[in-house]
């Protein structure tokens, strides 16, 4: 619910995974849910989705009906 930049969310996604990786549950993974602004393009939302790929963590992808 924070917002983060692009140019910081790899870094963050980083120390956030470290704090809730469980070496007795190696398989748990950490999951993401992501708000990206409306102006973003598709090409940014994969750039960001690929972040998280990468480091192997799940991230789903929110919607807002109402906007």
């Amino acid at each position: 619910k924070t917002p983060v930049t692009v140019e910081d969310l790899e870094a963050l996604l980083v120390q956030k995974n470290e704090e809730f990786f469980d070496p007795e549950n190696p398989d748990n993974r950490m999951n993401v849910v992501l708000r990206l602004d409306r102006d973003l393009t598709v090409q940014q939302m994969v750039n960001v989705m690929e972040i998280g790929a990468n480091l192997g963590i799940r991230m789903v992808l929110a919607t807002d009906k109402s906007r």
